[in-house]
């Protein structure tokens, strides 16, 4: 199944009529939109967290693997945190600049005001990548927990909240009804 019906499936909840969701992936970001549920249309650009790690080992100097690390570990309160962001940051702008287009020639096209942006994938867990991206679509954007769906024990809470967007395409797979 291709992954943007599974990470539809994954996020989509009655009541919610359109919806948007960025999908930040390691090699691209991906935009979809949905219609109760079913995909309108998709856009795919090659931009995704190694890119923003390559850039990152770049900038700092270091090598691909402990820039890696340093993505993912990096703190606010860290020395080189503002170096890192901006690194980071510049790796997206242009790649979501893109998805704003697609969204603002859909918008024209059908007529709607597509409002919330839901941002899903593993490279989303670098801090303040929503605001980024709120600030270049001019649109609300949240995290999402595609296992808001399924049940689990309480004291995993603070673990499934780090790992949900990583799993979302994976968990909408499970979710697919049998035939």
């Amino acid at each position: 199944e291709i992954e943007c019906f599974s990470a539809i499936r994954a996020l989509h909840t009655e009541g919610y009529e359109d919806m948007v969701i960025v999908d930040i992936g390691a090699t691209t970001t991906k935009l979809y939109i949905a219609k109760k549920g079913l995909l309108m249309r998709m856009h795919r650009i090659r931009v995704g967290g190694a890119t923003a790690t390559s850039r990152i080992a770049s900038v700092l100097n270091i090598q691909f693997e402990a820039a890696e690390i340093k993505k993912r570990e990096v703190q606010k309160t860290d020395a080189d945190y503002s170096d890192i962001k901006r690194a980071h940051d510049t790796s997206f702008d242009r790649a979501f600049r893109e998805l704003n287009q697609v969204l603002q020639q859909y918008e024209e096209k059908t007529n709607l005001k597509l409002k919330n942006v839901y941002l899903t994938g593993g490279a989303t867990l670098f801090p303040g990548i929503e605001l980024l991206l709120r600030d270049i679509l001019n649109r609300e954007v949240a995290h999402t927990n595609a296992f808001a769906k399924v049940s689990y024990p309480a004291f995993m809470h603070d673990t499934i909240k780090d790992i949900a967007p990583s799993f979302t395409v994976a968990l909408g797979a499970a979710l697919r009804t049998f035939e």
